[in-house]
Formats: C-alpha cells, structure tokens, sequence
C-alpha cells in the first residue's frame, strides 16, 4: 500500500491539475490582498486582520475537496487503469484507503501553498498589526 500511495503522489506531482488548481487559487489570495491595499490605502487592515477573516472561513476547505478527491481518483477511471490494479490483488479497501491519504496529502500541500502566500503577501503589504503573538496562537489552535 505504501508503493500505491507513492505512485499515485508521483502520479498527482506530476500532472498539471494539481499545480494548476493550487496556482489559481494562490492567486486568487494574492489577488484579495491587492485589491484590498489598493482600496483600504494606509487604512487599518493588518495581517492580524487577515487571520481573523480567515478564522471566520473555516468552512471553504468542504467544498474545495472535492477536486482533490477527482485529482486522486479520475486518472484511473478515465484511462480505466483502475481495473489492473485490482486484478493484481490489491484489495479494494487498501485502494480507497490510500486514495483518501493521497487527497489529504495534496490538500495540505495545496492550503499550504496557498495560505503562504496569502499571509506572506499580507504581511508585506499590510505589516503584522498590535497584538499579533494571540491572533497567530488563536489561528493555530483552531
């Protein structure tokens, strides 16, 4: 099971959907912190802002895995390679077992990527803000 995860991670490395999809939505955070310096100007918008708004949208990651479900599991529907993995003996819970590992290992390397660059462009553009040991300690613990 442990050659099936890397094959598929590989596999997923590999592929432009995955660096495409991250890439979009990494943009689209760059995107969100420059039009809101452009609109706020020298305003109060801080980085510590920034982890509040995103405390308050916890609930996104739900309807964003379902690409990453398709990332891991269309490649083999599609080519219906699907088929020569099990007739070589592996067995069907292994397979979605190691199908949902590698969807939660491309997400976090996804959120990753994309809250890096969301939070190190908005510390660059709006600085950290009073107070911004607690709101960083509040963010991790949730």
């Amino acid at each position: 099971m442990y050659n099936y995860i890397r094959a598929e991670l590989y596999r997923n490395f590999n592929r432009k959907y995955l660096w495409v999809y991250t890439g979009f939505f990494a943009f689209a955070s760059l995107a969100i912190n420059l039009l809101a310096s452009v609109n706020e100007g020298n305003s109060a918008i801080s980085l510590n802002i920034l982890f509040g708004i995103t405390i308050a949208m916890f609930i996104m990651p739900v309807y964003l895995v379902v690409p990453m479900l398709d990332m891991a599991a269309a490649e083999e529907n599609k080519n219906q390679t699907l088929r020569n993995v099990i007739t070589f003996g592996m067995p069907r819970n292994k397979i979605i077992l190691s199908k949902v590992i590698v969807a939660v290992v491309l997400s976090l390397i996804s959120a990753a990527i994309v809250l890096v660059v969301f939070f190190g462009s908005g510390a660059v553009l709006f600085g950290l803000g009073k107070d911004f040991s607690a709101t960083l300690s509040d963010f991790l613990i949730r």
